[in-house]
């Protein structure tokens, strides 16, 4: 997947594309079956973190967190493992490092 620099400058606009392509990846429902939350920083204009808990009736799993990328389209994308970071800060580091690239090279190769 090639990531190239994004328009969206907060995590509402992200929200806004994906809802308008008739997807519901943001959807209240969709967010707590996952225990899923999206945090607002947005790096390269298209990239945010988000986290997952596995949550079952035999207990509940750690929050991981997955780097996400949403596609001209409005379709989301994981970058990397699902699930992947341990923490926030490891995550957002990441994606750092990868808008770093994308400002240096002008696209990513995830």
């Amino acid at each position: 997947m090639i990531i190239t620099q994004g328009p969206h400058d907060n995590l509402s606009s992200i929200e806004r594309l994906n809802e308008a392509e008739g997807y519901h990846y943001f959807e209240e429902e969709t967010m707590r079956f996952f225990s899923s939350n999206a945090y607002e920083r947005v790096f390269a204009g298209c990239i945010f973190v988000t986290s997952e808990k596995f949550t079952s009736r035999h207990g509940d799993g750690p929050r991981r967190y997955s780097l996400r990328c949403i596609r001209d389209n409005g379709t989301i994308e994981t970058i990397g493992a699902f699930q992947g970071y341990e923490t926030y800060y490891d995550a957002a580091q990441s994606a750092e490092e990868i808008e770093e690239i994308i400002e240096e090279e002008g696209e990513y190769d995830a």
